[in-house]
């Protein structure tokens, strides 16, 4: 493809984490890579997956069960998405607006 994706800093970031990844991430696992850069959490990946997924396709997601802590501190399996990329988004040019 030679037509190059203009993204966002964190779009970016995003897009490099899949890309060294092993597999899907859960979006809190995207977080940790740069907490500095997602400093919100998930809550700071999840919005930026919107158009990643939707409006350029070069993320798809999944969901998959994951353990976590309720707010009792018992262990709890609940379902969460997962990203990875699609081929698009393995091969796609991207860079920076």
């Amino acid at each position: 493809m030679s037509d190059v994706i203009k993204l966002s800093e964190k779009q970016l970031a995003v897009i490099g984490i899949l890309r060294e990844a092993d597999g899907p991430m859960f979006a809190s696992d995207i977080a940790a890579q740069d907490p500095v850069l997602f400093e919100k959490g998930e809550k700071s990946v999840n919005p930026l997956m919107t158009h990643l997924v939707a409006k350029y396709g070069l993320v798809e997601k999944a969901e998959a069960a994951k353990e976590v802590q309720d707010k009792e501190g018992n262990t709890v399996t609940r379902t969460y998405k997962t990203y990875s990329l699609t081929e698009l988004g393995r091969e796609a040019v991207v860079e920076g607006r």
